[in-house]
Parts: structure tokens; sequence; C-alpha cells
């Protein structure tokens, strides 16, 4: 009985060990080899290896739902096609200007395009007529002070220097042919560089602009001193005070054609200074030259309201 039982022990050993050494099947196989079976048995592994049995050599593998993702590189075409839509026209020079990107260009001047067809066109014809109907009447003004008896003395003269100056303004507008001086072509706008006519007018527009303010502000000042304050400071210097109104404006001209800052601004119909320059040669000095003369104004009024109080109560 004995001899029986380790018969059949022996018997069961053998089965046993081959079943555990037959190969997998391909249904066990595919099924370890899936991301999920992958993932479990990249965090058991990661487990394991914390634990103080667990072998150094490890493999660790992140779970497909922790990988960092793909770096995806996208490459854009910068040239354009050569039909342009509108209003964009063809860069057909190549040009490297702020009015073009690629081979496209807007037209310029720029702001036109984007008003309704022929309204830039209409203003700047109305603008046009306006300067020329002016330019005429300070011409006028300017031959009756010169020709009238009883108009060269003294505050007449302050009057025609004005005047003078006015026309001077708006005479150089006319420097350049057209309606506009803008732009020399479809693509660019009108500079120091490319034009000379553009770099004259700028300098010219922004000298007369100074006097015109300088003379109108003297103006206010001798007019108010002389028949309000009974002072004619200015009338004994009027030699110096005009010297000084015909040669300070130099300081920031002088610099406009030394360093040919004179271009179309972008607005209008002539050349001035870009608009980074706007303020340091045009309207901050101008606003030096104004603002004391209103605010003499002010005060001067004040005085006559508070004087003319004083007479209604009898002091």
């Amino acid at each position: 009985m004995t001899r029986i039982k380790s018969s059949w022990m022996v018997i069961w050993a053998i089965s046993l060990s081959l079943f555990l050494t037959r190969p997998a099947s391909p249904r066990s196989i595919d099924r370890a080899s899936t991301p999920s079976a992958a993932a479990a048995n990249g965090l058991l592994s990661s487990r394991s290896a914390s634990t103080p049995h667990a072998s150094e050599a490890t493999d660790f593998h992140l779970p497909p739902f922790l990988t960092p993702p793909l770096e995806l590189t996208f490459t854009f075409n910068n040239n354009t096609s050569d039909h342009c839509p509108g209003p964009l026209i063809p860069n057909i020079h190549n040009l490297d200007v702020p009015t073009c990107h690629g081979s496209c260009c807007i037209k310029c001047p720029a702001w036109k395009s984007f008003h309704k067809p022929n309204i830039v066109q209409h203003i700047l014809m109305a603008m046009y007529v306006v300067h020329q109907i002016s330019l005429a009447c300070k011409i006028f003004l300017v031959i009756s002070y010169l020709v009238l008896p009883g108009r060269r003395g003294q505050p007449h003269t302050s009057v025609l220097l004005l005047f003078i100056s006015d026309s001077l303004w708006f005479a150089s507008f006319n420097i350049m042919p057209g309606i506009t001086n803008s732009c020399v072509n479809d693509f660019e706008i009108s500079t120091a560089q490319n034009s000379r006519s553009c770099g004259i007018q700028g300098v010219l527009i922004i000298y007369f602009i100074h006097t015109t303010v300088l003379w109108c502000s003297l103006l206010i000042y001798k007019l108010h001193l002389l028949a309000v304050w009974r002072s004619d400071i200015i009338e004994r210097y009027f030699g110096w005070v005009a010297a000084f109104c015909w040669m300070f404006p130099l300081v920031f001209v002088v610099p406009i054609a030394v360093k040919g800052l004179a271009q179309f601004p972008g607005v209008g119909a002539g050349c001035l200074v870009s608009h980074a320059n706007l303020n340091t040669y045009l309207f901050y000095p101008t606003a030096a030259y104004f603002y004391p003369a209103l605010l003499l104004h002010v005060i001067t009024a004040s005085k006559m309201i508070h004087v003319g109080d004083l007479h209604q109560v009898g002091l």
C-alpha cells in the first residue's frame, strides 16, 4: 500500500512539473502585451523596486497616459501668392518697408485704403482748394499793408510780419506738385531720402509754423501790454524781438535739415516729420510760445473785469 502511494505521488509531481514548464498560449501573450497590462507591469515593477527585496536594475516605464505629448512642429509658408487681395497690391520691387509684408503691400498712402473709394481724393482736393484761396487772401493782405498809407507803423508792422509768415507757410505746400505730396510711388511715402522736394518742404513748413505762432503770440503780448498794462517794452526792443521770432525757430529746423528727418507723417497733404518727432520739433515748442500768451490774455481779461466792477460801484 505504501508502494502504491509513493508511485502516485511520483506521477503527480511529474504532471505538475510538465504543466508549469509548458509555453504560454498566444492569448496570454497578447493579453500581457496590451498597454493596460504593460502599465500595470510598470507600476508593479516600480512598487516592487521600492521594497527591500526588489532588484536595483528593475526598469521603470511610465504608463501611456503619463508620457509627455509629442512636440508637433508646424511650418508656415510665408510666401504669399502673386495675387494679393484688395486693397493690397503686389510688391513688384521687393521692398522692405513698413507697408509691405512678403509679396504684398498696402497702397500708399495707407490711410486711403480704409475709406470708401474717392473719399480721400475729394478731401485732399478740398484741402488744396482751401490752401490756394487762403494763400491768395493772405497775399492780398500783405500787399494792402505794404501799399496803404498809415499801415507801416506800430502795431501794424507786427500784423504785416504775421501775414508774411503765414503766407510763406501756405506757399510751402506748393513746393511739390499735385494736391498731395504723401508718396513718391504706390509703395513708398515721401521722405528727405527719396525726395529732395519733400525734404525742403518739411523744413520750410516746420520753420514757418514756428514763426507764425511766434508772431501771433507776440501780437497778443504787444496789444495786451500796450493797451491794458500801459507798457511799451516790446516797442522799445522791437528789433531784438523781431530777430528772435525769425532766428529762434532755426534751433529746431536745422537738425531736421541736417539729419534728413523730413517725411510724410501719415496724414495730411505735405511733408513734416515722423510722428515720433512731431512733439519734439513742432508741438512742444509752439505750445511753449502760445500758452504764456494765452495765460496773459486770461490775466488781462480778469483785470479788465475787475476794473469794470470797480467803476460800477463808483470806486
